[in-house]
């Protein structure tokens, strides 16, 4: 596949389990009192993890060549749009993103592993 054809489809899966985040943090996490901790408010970091996890997969196992760049340009552009569009700001790292620990192991650290998982597996799925 084109490598830019397989970063936009990445960062696509990615904006789509972010929206899946958002409908998750409106409607299960938003409506409880403000002194209640409940799991449903800790598990929409998961889902920008797994966002972050499939946009990296999805561009760097399409892509024929320059799997790496291609799955960290999906990444960019999945942050990018994550920063920028007010519905998906909604799930967040805060102000100062590049200080938070949150942005290294709910973004960064995903997508670095979903590009290592999508090299092994078109390595696998070559050889066999």
């Amino acid at each position: 596949m084109n490598p830019w054809i397989s970063a936009a489809t990445g960062a696509l899966a990615g904006y789509a389990v972010l929206a899946l985040a958002v409908l998750w943090l409106l409607n299960l996490c938003l409506p409880v009192a403000t002194h209640e901790v409940k799991w449903q408010c800790e598990a929409t970091f998961w889902l920008v993890a797994l966002a972050y996890f499939a946009a990296s997969f999805v561009a760097a196992f399409f892509a024929r060549h320059g799997t790496i760049g291609i799955g960290l340009a999906a990444f960019a552009v999945l942050f990018l749009g994550h920063a920028l569009v007010p519905d998906l700001a909604i799930v967040s790292f805060g102000k100062r993103w590049y200080l938070s620990a949150y942005t290294l192991f709910f973004a960064l650290i995903p997508a670095m592993v979903g590009s290592a998982a999508a090299i092994q597996a078109r390595r696998r799925r070559e050889n066999s």
